[in-house]
């Protein structure tokens, strides 16, 4: 059997698929319970995980009624950017 069959035969196995997308997940998990999540090194103010993405929601809303740049990034603020459509500002 030559390459090209063997990895063709390999890629129609869905268990195979299954069992390696299984493992990739399982493989990120352990290394984010491992390494833990941390904001980005050059951040200057240190943030609180799940309270930044709040933060990023409730003022889309707002920014999207004053008409600022809901895509701009703000470091001293937050440590993420908005990453939405603007629909998702009007409804949050």
């Amino acid at each position: 059997m030559n390459i090209k069959n063997r990895i063709k035969s390999i890629l129609s196995n869905y268990k195979f698929i299954v069992l390696l997308f299984l493992l990739f997940a399982m493989a990120a998990s352990f290394q984010s319970l491992i390494l833990g999540l941390k904001p980005p090194e050059d951040s200057r103010v240190k943030y609180c995980i799940s309270y930044n993405n709040h933060e990023i929601f409730k003022n889309s809303f707002h920014y999207l009624i004053d008409g600022k740049d809901l895509y701009m990034a703000e470091p001293f603020k937050y440590w993420d950017i908005y990453k939405y459509s603007p629909s998702f500002a009007a409804f949050f």
